[in-house]
């Protein structure tokens, strides 16, 4: 190769790796200004019901898992309530655990509806701070197994519903969320407790 040749093959080099870097600089640049935003505000903007792809990755009854799912915002469902009145309800779905169980497939939602169901109950406690929403369920109406998680595959799997902990999603300004949800869960006939913890993370898709 000649010297020109090389000269040039440097210089076509260069010009790449620039752009590679300013490319992921942009990037940075943008995820590091995304700011959190009130999910009270997205629901009350959006035309449908908002919508997150997210990722759910952690632990459940021990066995680790990674999967997808969706976290959906909602405005207030029922005000008829024995817990208080929502701002707005959450949901995190990924998986039908008491149609079809796996590993980390859950239900964890502060309405019925999240489900399809015709009747709106109120599943527990909603909180809304800046831009992070939270939802603790309510012990008193866990064993409706309305919200339920299941920590292995197959039809003999073991169906746990929520009995203490909460999760929490915070919205971005650039479309993302981030979360962690951590909870015991409860199933009696012989299959005693179990445990959910995983982070959550994705991006707005409706």
């Amino acid at each position: 190769m000649s010297a020109l040749m090389r000269k040039r093959a440097i210089s076509v080099f260069l010009a790449a790796l620039a752009v590679v870097t300013v490319s992921g600089t942009t990037t940075a640049h943008a995820a590091a200004k995304a700011k959190p935003v009130s999910p009270i505000t997205i629901v009350k903007k959006a035309k449908k019901v908002p919508t997150w792809k997210v990722t759910i990755t952690g632990r459940a009854g021990g066995h680790a898992f990674k999967r997808t799912g969706v976290v959906r915002l909602a405005s207030t469902r029922t005000r008829v309530t024995t817990n208080g009145i929502n701002k707005i309800d959450v949901c995190l779905i990924s998986g039908t655990p008491s149609v079809r169980p796996q590993t980390g497939a859950i239900h964890f939602g502060s309405n019925a509806a999240c489900y399809g169901y015709r009747t709106r109950v109120d599943m527990g406690y909603v909180k809304v701070s800046g831009g992070t929403v939270s939802f603790t369920p309510d012990s008193r109406l866990s064993a409706t197994f309305v919200n339920n998680h299941t920590d292995s595959n197959g039809l003999l799997a073991c169906i746990y519903y929520p009995v203490s902990g909460k999760g929490s999603y915070t919205f971005y300004s650039n479309g993302t969320i981030r979360g962690k949800i951590s909870y015991r869960g409860f199933a009696g006939l012989g299959c005693d407790w179990s445990s959910y913890s995983a982070t959550i993370t994705g991006r707005r898709i409706q």
